[in-house]
């Protein structure tokens, strides 16, 4: 893969804080948490450069089974009553492409 396919995969993955206010909106959703009614959140969409928030969809085998299927999330936590709001990242990343298509 080149250089240039390789960053516009890259740009294609990426999710910033104004892509995930703007679904949400664009969905319909409630800036209000349904906790306390209070409209101030904190955006986390990934932790660090590479690595989301994960859901672990694995079956359980035993005590000590990690890895297996995940879901990407991006989360939102109400700076007021701590409540978190958990989104798949797959969908949000799916309406940009949408909406970058036109």
């Amino acid at each position: 893969m080149s250089d240039d396919q390789e960053a516009e995969r890259r740009k294609q993955q990426e999710l910033g804080e104004d892509d995930f206010l703007a679904y949400l909106k664009a969905k319909g959703v409630s800036p209000e948490c349904e906790l306390c009614s209070h409209n101030d959140w904190v955006v986390t969409e990934r932790i660090t450069d590479n690595y989301w928030p994960v859901i672990s969809v694995a079956t359980f085998r035993g005590p000590d089974v990690f890895g297996g299927p995940y879901i990407e999330t991006a989360l939102m936590v109400c700076n007021h009553c701590g409540n978190v709001r958990q989104f798949a990242r797959r969908f949000i990343l799916e309406w940009k492409a949408e909406k970058a298509r036109g």
